[in-house]
């Protein structure tokens, strides 16, 4: 008989469910890598023990690379998903969804908390204990209990908690969605030296920077008789100008006028 050969392992279980969340995560929308709430999320697992040893599992066999902040599905891994099962996967698209699916999950006091703890703030249990009309006794301390093993609460401190990072898996708390698109070209800090000044904007009067100096002589503030008396009286020794003024014959009322 012909030796037996050794079977290959193939994930399966929360395994299985891990690949073919991240398959879909990659193909449907375009998410090459993920983080560890959003594949949980993705996943309908819990942030605990077995989705830390599955994803050290796929690790080994090299369907997934993960590190301690994401997690990316290998070609290896996109092979073997299983297509039929990505069709069945529902992945939240808003926290809200999320939130509506563990609300589903929940009754009685343990809803009551997570609607009183949906805001994403951190929150005085005693506060939240007394609003709900409990005591604080071994009740109320299991029931905390219970939600933090199902990750969704986490403890801040002493006398307050909130929700846990995993019940945000689309936007983290406290956060904004993405801007889709490229961003806006950036505005130079100091405005352009221009030779000329630009034309000037409708409804405006302002008087525009010239690079040279204007003549001197204003043709409009020279009466006709001025102008008879300063042709007969040509000082030779003036420096005349382009528009037939000269700056040593002009009067002082001239000179106000040009500056």
């Amino acid at each position: 008989m012909p030796p037996m050969m050794k079977k290959k392992s193939i994930p399966g279980g929360s395994k299985m469910a891990i690949v073919n969340a991240l398959a879909l995560l990659k193909v449907k929308w375009g998410k090459d890598e993920v983080t560890k709430q959003e594949l949980a999320a993705a996943a309908k697992m819990k942030m605990n023990s077995t989705l830390a040893n599955a994803l050290t599992q796929l690790k080994k066999e090299k369907w997934i690379v993960a590190n301690g902040k994401s997690i990316k599905i290998t070609p290896r891994g996109m092979d073997n998903a299983d297509q039929e099962a990505m069709k069945r996967i529902k992945i939240p698209t808003t926290n809200q969804e999320h939130h509506d699916e563990v609300r589903s999950e929940l009754k009685g006091k343990k809803l009551a908390v997570f609607n009183a703890l949906v805001d994403g703030r951190a929150h005085s249990k005693d506060m939240v204990r007394e609003s709900l009309g409990m005591k604080k006794n071994s009740t109320w301390a299991n029931m905390l209990t219970a939600l933090k093993k199902s990750n969704i609460i986490e403890i801040v401190d002493g006398a307050r908690f909130q929700l846990s990072d995993q019940m945000f898996p689309v936007i983290p708390r406290g956060g904004s969605a993405p801007v889709v698109g490229p961003p806006p070209p950036a505005r130079s800090s100091t405005a352009p030296i221009m030779a000329t000044p630009p034309p000037a904007a409708r409804g405006e009067s302002a008087t525009p920077i010239v690079a040279t100096p204007p003549p001197r002589h204003d043709d409009s503030s020279v009466s006709v008789k001025q102008e008879e008396e300063e042709a007969k009286h040509t000082f030779h020794g003036g420096n005349d100008h382009e528009d037939g003024s000269f700056s040593a014959s002009s009067s002082q009322e001239d000179d106000e006028s040009d500056y």
